[in-house]
Formats: C-alpha cells, sequence, structure tokens
C-alpha cells in the first residue's frame, strides 16, 4: 500500500557522550526520540483521513522529558516542541528506527532562498540499533522536535528518510543563526561509527 505523508503546522541519533553547544556554531548533530504509540484523539488538530501525517504544535513545549520516557533525548540541552505522528489509515505504519530514533534532520532556507541542512545524521555500525516502529491504524506517537533561536528568521522544514524513500515536510517559520548552514567536514562518532556526517541523500 502506497502511503500519502502530509505534514501539518497547525497548531536531533545522537548519542549521549556527544556535547551540544546552546551557541549552535555549525551545523548539529540531530536526534527525533519517539514516545509509545497510543491511540488516536479527535482533539488533536485536523486529521484527514486516509493519510500519515505529522501534526507540529510549535508553541506547546515537552516538558518533563525524562519522566515522558525520552530517556535519550532529556539528555540533550535545548527546547523542544510537541510534535505528533499520525496514522490514520487502515493499515499498520512499520517506520525505521536508529536506537528508538527517527531518521531525520532539519533544513532551512538561506539568503539566496535554497534549502540547506542545519543538522546532521550519525548512523549506528551496531545492527541492534536498528528496529522499526509499529505505527496501528489509529494510532499516533510523540515526537519532540528540537527548536532553535538565532537572528535570522527563516523558513524550516523536516527531512525524513524512510523505507529508503525521503520525504519533506511543508515550511514552517522559526530562527537560526547562519553559522548554523556550515556543514560539518570532521569525522563524526556514534554507536560503532566513525565517519562523515550524513544528510540523508540517496547515496547515504
Amino acid at each position: 500500500m502506497k502511503y500519502f505523508f502530509l505534514f501539518l503546522l497547525n497548531a536531533l541519533l545522537i548519542t549521549p557522550t556527544l556535547a551540544q553547544s546552546e551557541t549552535f556554531q555549525g551545523n548539529l548533530p540531530a536526534w527525533y526520540e519517539t514516545g509509545t504509540p497510543k491511540k488516536l484523539k479527535r482533539s488533536k488538530g485536523k486529521q484527514l483521513p486516509r493519510t500519515v501525517q505529522f501534526e507540529f504544535h510549535p508553541q506547546k513545549k515537552v516538558t518533563d522529558l525524562e519522566k515522558k520516557g525520552f530517556i535519550w533525548t532529556a539528555r540533550i540541552p535545548g527546547e523542544y516542541f510537541e510534535a505528533y505522528l499520525i496514522n490514520n489509515t487502515a493499515s499498520t505504519l512499520h517506520i525505521d528506527q536508529q536506537d528508538g530514533s527517527l531518521t531525520m534532520i532539519q533544513e532551512a532556507l538561506n539568503e539566496d532562498g535554497e534549502w540547506h541542512p542545519i543538522e546532521f545524521w550519525i548512523p549506528s555500525g551496531c545492527g541492534n540499533s536498528y528496529y522499526p516502529l509499529s505505527l496501528k491504524p489509529k494510532q499516533m506517537v510523540l515526537v519532540p522536535i528540537k527548536k532553535y533561536s538565532g537572528d535570522f528568521e527563516t523558513q524550516l522544514r523536516l527531512k525524513w528518510k524512510n523505507d529508503e524513500k525521503i520525504f519533506y515536510s511543508a515550511p514552517f517559520l522559526g530562527s537560526i543563526n547562519r553559522s548554523q548552514f556550515v556543514k560539518e567536514k570532521e569525522t563524526v562518532h556514534g554507536i560503532l561509527y566513525h565517519g562523515k556526517a550524513r544528510y540523508l541523500d540517496n547515496s547515504n
């Protein structure tokens, strides 16, 4: 069955030992840990039939991350806003995960109107890191989204890789520092991985 992924705007694998600076100098590693799937609540925004959709609530902060089960995300400094991945189809959705995280980064529009990554992905070299999340029909799962702040107001979007396919969100307004456009060129380190930063292109 082919799924139509719709990202609604109505309403970053990082290892815990990898420090992040709140000055946001250059690209940062991404991490998008998912919560426990729950029954879809009809009160959660506008839900379209026969779709898999992300529903974002940028003004609603996610607090008490560890109490909500986000053990690794709770160790990464910064502010997160609420988002839900919703399966409004009649079939179970199998979602790729790496150590409990979606394979996803944020991109932003630069001053020339071009999309560039402001985050990078660190793959894992451990085979046990990879296991799918099963989202049954009429279920949703909470995904805290890293919220950036800087002196450059621009449009942002999510770039998500699932089942070897790339999906992009609709753009949303945010702010970053221009230095976040600088790509990571040094060797990055993850779980049994030492190599280049990944930007979720077809080749990686």
